[in-house]
């Protein structure tokens, strides 16, 4: 006998929780009033790193501070809400300088170039923070919990539907989107699948996005066919 899958109703799904997925849940579950809910297929936050960088513009969103006299209130609401920044600034590398090594054609690398990380005359921190996608996660889940949203996992979306109705993309109060998770470590049928219907979706499922494919939209960019490795080096 089939068990009908239990559904359930949001008005943001946020597919993907690494650094991407995390900000924006946080930023939405930060603002209140808003039913969010965010997945991810992997049991737990990554343990190394992948994506290690944080620019200058994201430091300074993350920020406790008084907001340039010309923003709105709504504007100076969102920029003194997060708090997060003396969390990176604290366990963080400063890069303020890169350097550039080349084959030297004799089996070797030499250096070719220096050049300073950020170039922006306008930043309020004139470096990038260098932090290991673990440790950004782990921020962003800290902060998220205080607000009663955590990631659930291990759970992946295995079908997604748009409405095609024109009064229903346009209602404020419908839920035109059907997403099907599957629960990964799910004891029994009836627990496995569910069904969210959800207002909105966001795709932050990384560069081989599940959600981008379902809707086929393509990824635009170029690929170099260079090899770039990076080297810290603290002093």
């Amino acid at each position: 006998m089939s068990t009908q899958a239990p559904k359930n109703y949001v008005d943001v799904l946020i597919i993907g929780a690494g650094p991407a997925g995390l900000m924006c849940g946080n930023a939405l579950a930060t603002a209140g009033g808003i039913n969010v809910r965010i997945i991810d297929q992997r049991p737990s936050k990554v343990a190394v790193g992948q994506a290690d960088g944080i620019q200058p513009r994201t430091i300074e969103v993350l920020q406790v501070g008084p907001p340039p006299v010309h923003f709105v209130h709504v504007s100076e609401r969102l920029f003194q809400s997060y708090g997060l920044a003396n969390h990176l600034l604290n366990e963080g590398n400063q890069m303020h300088m890169c350097a550039f090594y080349n084959p030297n054609g004799n089996s070797g690398i030499e250096l070719t170039g220096r050049a300073p990380d950020v170039t922006a005359p306008t930043a309020r921190f004139p470096f990038e923070i260098t932090l290991h996608q673990g440790a950004i996660e782990r921020i962003f889940i800290d902060s998220m919990n205080l607000h009663n949203l955590t990631v659930d996992r291990p759970v992946k979306p295995s079908a997604i539907e748009l409405s095609q109705d024109y009064d229903e993309l346009s209602s404020p109060t419908a839920y035109p989107v059907k997403v099907t998770l599957e629960h990964l470590n799910a004891t029994n049928d009836s627990e496995k699948t569910e069904v969210v219907y959800a207002k909105y979706v966001v795709g932050a499922d990384g560069a081989h996005s599940w959600v981008r494919k379902a809707f086929g939209i393509s990824m635009d960019g170029e690929q170099t066919g260079e090899f770039v490795a990076y080297l810290f080096v603290i002093q």
